[in-house]
């Protein structure tokens, strides 16, 4: 979710941006970054209805093997950690975006998140290979 490019590529934009032009373009970004925020908050709020509804987790009558059932929730456990994961990497990069200035320890957070949210995802979709 951070910048793929080099730091020293980011300083020279940085550079050739006025403070206005880069405080532009951060408001941009926080308000992105808030769409996102509640898009994954509202996905993973249906994933916990839909688990509540109906959870492979507990009814074993739609599955024919016991492995079925155990992989297809492993898939919907995980897919929900990594919604809401994705939901605090967002909120930890709305509080370093949105205000004037960086917040050093929220950026740290967020990259935190975003790991245990790329594990995450990589056991879900190594589950549903199963």
């Amino acid at each position: 979710m951070r910048s793929i490019l080099s730091e020293a590529t980011v300083q020279e934009i940085r550079n050739k941006l006025t403070a206005a032009e880069f405080r532009r373009v951060e408001i941009s970004q926080c308000v992105f970054d808030t769409i996102l925020t509640s898009m994954f908050f509202g996905r993973g709020l249906l994933d916990v209805y839909n688990a509540a509804m109906h959870s492979p987790c507990t009814v074993a009558d739609d599955f024919d093997h016991q492995l079925e059932q155990d992989t297809t929730c492993m898939v919907q456990v995980s897919g929900m950690i990594t919604t809401f994961d994705y939901v605090a990497s967002l909120t930890a990069l709305l509080v370093s975006e949105c205000p004037e200035g960086a917040n050093i320890k929220a950026l740290c957070a967020s990259d935190a998140m975003i790991l245990v949210g790329a594990v995450s995802a990589l056991l879900q979709t190594g589950s549903s290979l199963l």
